[in-house]
Formats: structure tokens, sequence, C-alpha cells
């Protein structure tokens, strides 16, 4: 109940400032090797457990367990056009997300365009 309630906070932290990975620790080391690839928009900043990769597609190599992923919930692409967050492809909503992973995992970020 007490990780519930960690976990919880932190994606509730999350959507109004960066929280440091520091403040609620790594994911726990497991015997099995995992690869998470996030797929996103060349511009997109993507976070794995408050480390940041960019720009675009990532493939990162994590332990099975618990992992926060994040993307920006807009990406600017001209002064009238804009990216906004909408669905990752699994149907959460969240930009940013826990994972509790067991396999090795493709998770895409979907965006819709906007003009003004």
């Amino acid at each position: 109940m007490e990780v519930q309630k960690i976990l919880l906070l932190f994606v509730l932290a999350s959507q109004v400032c960066m929280v440091s990975p520091l403040v609620f620790g790594q994911p726990t080391a497991s015997s099995h090797e995992l690869t998470l690839t996030v797929l996103a928009p060349d511009f997109a900043l993507v976070q794995i457990d408050g480390v940041s990769h960019y720009p675009g597609n990532v493939t990162v190599d994590v332990s099975s367990g618990v992992h926060v992923v994040s993307v920006p919930e807009i990406i600017p692409v001209s002064f009238e056009t804009r990216l906004v967050f909408d669905r990752w492809s699994d149907g959460v909503t969240n930009s940013t997300r826990v994972v509790n992973l067991n396999n090795s995992t493709l998770l895409e970020a979907m965006y819709v365009l906007q003009h003004s």
C-alpha cells in the first residue's frame, strides 16, 4: 500500500514539477534485463526513470519492475503549429506514467497536430 501511495504522489507531483529520482530511489534491480522502447516524435524529450533521452525514439535496457516514463504534453513545431499529447499506444492518457515491466515492451506516444 505504501509503494502505491508513493507512486501516486510521484505521478501527481511530476505533473506540476520535475521530481528528482533520488527522492523515490531507483527501480529495484532484478536478474531479468529487458528492453524498453519508447516511440515519440523527433523533437520529443523522452524521460525514463528521470533520465532524459533526446530526440525521438529511445531504446534502453532496464530491469524488470517499476519504471516511470514521460514525454512532453506539448511539442512546438513552428510558430503556428504544435503537437499535443493524446495517448500512449496502450490507451493510457497521461503523458507521465508508471509501468511495471515483466517483458520487453514497446510504447508509442501518440500526438495530434494543432494549428493556431
